[in-house]
Formats: C-alpha cells, sequence, structure tokens
C-alpha cells in the first residue's frame, strides 16, 4: 500500500468547523475550501497519520478500522502534498 506519513507543517488547530455556506475546511489548515467546483481531496488512513494514494484504496481497504475516509484539502495545503495523495473532485 502507498502511504506517506502525514507532514509535520500540517497545521490543524486554525479548524474552526464554523465555514460559509458551499464550503468545507482544509483538512490541514482550517481556511474555507469552495466545494461547488472543482476541488481536491486527500484519503487518511492508520487512524489519520498517514495519506493513502487513491488508486490503492478499495473495499478492503475502506472497511478496515483505521481507514477514517477522504478530506477536503485547500490549494496551498496540496502542493505541499506529494502529488500521487491528492485527487481532484469535480463535483
Amino acid at each position: 500500500m502507498n502511504i506517506i506519513a502525514a507532514a509535520p507543517h500540517l497545521n490543524r488547530k486554525n479548524w474552526t468547523g464554523d465555514n460559509p455556506e458551499g464550503t468545507e475546511p482544509c483538512i490541514c489548515c482550517g481556511r474555507p475550501v469552495r466545494i461547488d467546483r472543482p476541488h481536491r481531496e486527500v484519503a487518511l488512513g492508520k487512524g489519520g497519520s498517514a495519506f493513502l494514494a487513491f488508486d490503492t484504496i478499495t473495499d478492503e481497504i475502506e472497511n478496515r478500522s483505521d481507514f477514517v475516509g477522504c478530506f477536503t484539502i485547500g490549494p496551498y495545503c496540496a502542493r505541499r502534498v506529494p502529488a500521487r495523495f491528492v485527487q481532484l473532485v469535480n463535483d
């Protein structure tokens, strides 16, 4: 499985949970990310301490207890994460 330890520069202290309508907070910095246009997501595993490459995610991995899920990541933070762990979502 392709995983990388979550980078130490990730700063979750700015997570407010109070974002404008039509946005979700960036998993790294907490800034609002518009979800009504193409945006990026990352998948977290190992209890949130590792990124998962999207091409390795299967039903088996999603059903494991240490799979956390897919989360929105802002454009600036996405540049600091290796590209193979970031997926563009066109919802």
